[in-house]
């Protein structure tokens, strides 16, 4: 995770070789302090992933190789993130100001 010169969050992916592989812009803003905003699941797309949370409370799926594949917006500081399968079903973990939550994430 890097800043851009903005300001802005940078999710920088890189080579076994330390090459850049790879970068994805978050939003702009100031995460909760102790938020690990990133994890890796298997949420969508049927192979596993980058989950990241973003500032403003967006969630967003990142293949291995950098590309989009999905996102949507939570709406609230996000505290902690997490991905998992629930019987077979890709699910994300929000912790928030409203406590522990799951969300059932289904392809497009």
């Amino acid at each position: 995770l890097g800043l851009t010169p903005e300001g802005s969050d940078l999710f920088i992916g890189f080579t076994l070789s330390g090459e850049q592989k790879f970068s994805y812009p978050l939003p702009r803003g100031n995460q909760h302090p102790s938020l690990e905003q990133i994890t890796w699941g298997n949420v969508v797309g049927g192979a596993p992933h980058w989950v990241l949370a973003g500032a403003d409370g967006s969630v967003h799926f990142v293949a291995a190789d950098g590309r989009a594949l999905d996102q949507f917006n939570y709406g609230e500081v996000i505290n902690g993130i997490a991905a998992a399968q629930l019987d077979g079903q890709g699910v994300v973990l929000i912790s928030s100001k409203n406590g522990l939550e799951a969300w059932k994430v289904e392809g497009k």
